[in-house]
């Protein structure tokens, strides 16, 4: 098996998240992922989309993008705002899961983090935000 790669571009909208789900599923079959390894990864990728829907571009339209890479060996996943985030999401403001985060936090990004083997996040100043992640097969 060769890299397979998939772009799909949403609306901004919650009502959107589960076509990102559902194209995650497809795009995996015929890839060695068993259901919860991909039932994880499906709540990752809606997890990095909703953080794009809720902040990215305060209640304006906008669009998100996802980008999937299926390899024999990895299925990666990127996903991509062009919103003008008041905070930009950085690594080292990742909440932690033992509850270490401030209220307004929410555990999204660590929830992804514990899920994936890579997590990149890069913001770009006043161009949106890309979220990177990998998960080994």
């Amino acid at each position: 098996m060769g890299e397979h790669v998939v772009q799909l571009v949403i609306p901004a909208r919650s009502e959107y998240l589960l076509l990102v789900r559902l194209a995650l599923a497809g795009i995996a079959r015929g890839v060695p992922i068993d259901d919860e390894a991909l039932s994880d990864l499906k709540l990752a990728v809606t997890e990095a989309c909703g953080n794009a829907v809720a902040h990215a571009y305060g209640g304006d339209a906008g669009t998100v993008e996802v980008r999937y890479v299926v390899t024999r060996d990895s299925i990666s996943i990127e996903v991509r705002d062009e919103g003008d985030r008041e905070t930009p999401i950085v690594p080292t403001a990742m909440p932690r899961i033992d509850g270490g985060a401030p209220p307004e936090s929410g555990m999204g990004l660590a929830i992804i983090q514990a899920i994936v083997d890579e997590l990149e996040i890069e913001a770009r100043d006043g161009a949106g935000t890309v979220v990177r992640m990998r998960k080994n097969l």
